[in-house]
């Protein structure tokens, strides 16, 4: 049987992130994607123009309705649009017995914020320590653990280990915003740390990389992978997914990813070695 991960994010009307780009991300790895929306957006590649956080009542309703049916092997948390909804999806973690991915999207690569100091300090105090894997950005890793731009020469693997400090076991600081000829990962747990990493692609069509990784690692401990394997092959299948975008280059700057087939996403030989340091 297929497996089934459970998506909780928000709405991307352009596609490009999100629910939507989660759907797509577990349909070419060959997982099935249930969805509960938690705010419906206005936005493309290039600008958010409009939020709307949904109920909390609706939110549960959403989860209640997937659960009785469907028995989800992970669950990946994106955008949650207010602290009542993030209580509403803490409370469900509660009682979750699968692997969690949370992607902490605190604003949009436009500059848009998703998240106010108190809903910042709910990601610190509780949500951190209930993901299973946890998957900042650069800016994103500085705000968790309460850290200041100027502070950024420290190592990441260094910060990374404060938030497994702080209860999640596995920390995977995205290296992709960054410069230089390699784009890195660097996945840190208690004791140990590995690095992922592969040639950048010089491309602005990567909107939506960051729902993608985070969902394709979800689909990965859905079917039963280690969390190392997991995030190996999510990371060539996102480079695979940039660089089908930068040959498609379907808007004219910053267009979404493609995501790539999961035939070659499968493919061992592509990704035997990536990431053992």
């Amino acid at each position: 049987m297929k497996p089934t991960i459970l998506c909780i994010g928000g709405s991307d009307c352009s596609a490009g992130a999100g629910i939507q780009a989660d759907i797509k991300t577990a349909s070419a790895l060959n997982c099935y994607a249930a969805t509960v929306l938690t705010a419906i957006t206005a936005q493309n590649s290039n600008e958010v123009s409009a939020i709307e956080a949904l109920q909390p009542s609706l939110v549960v309703q959403q989860i209640s309705a997937v659960t009785k049916e469907l028995n989800p092997l992970a669950v990946k948390i994106g955008m949650l649009g207010s602290i009542e909804v993030a209580h509403v999806v803490s409370e469900y973690l509660l009682s979750c017995r699968v692997p969690v991915v949370l992607d902490p999207v605190l604003r949009a690569t436009s500059g848009k914020q998703f998240v106010d100091p108190v809903l910042l300090d709910f990601y610190r105090a509780r949500l951190v320590a209930q993901a299973t894997v946890l998957t900042p950005n650069i800016d994103e890793l500085f705000a968790l653990v309460g850290q200041t731009h100027a502070q950024k020469g420290r190592d990441f693997r260094e910060l990374g280990v404060k938030l497994v400090d702080r209860g999640c076991p596995n920390v995977l600081v995205k290296g992709g915003h960054l410069k230089g000829a390699e784009s890195a990962d660097y996945l840190v747990s208690q004791g140990s740390s590995d690095t992922f990493s592969l040639p950048r692609i010089m491309t602005s069509h990567t909107h939506g990389s960051g729902c993608t990784l985070a969902t394709a690692i979800g689909v990965g401990l859905a079917q039963g992978m280690s969390v190392f394997r997991s995030v190996q092959r999510a990371k060539i299948f996102v480079h695979k997914s940039i660089e089908t975008a930068a040959h498609w280059k379907l808007t004219a700057s910053n267009g979404p990813l493609i995501q790539y087939g999961h035939e070659g996403a499968n493919s061992e030989s592509d990704n035997s070695s990536l990431g053992k340091d």
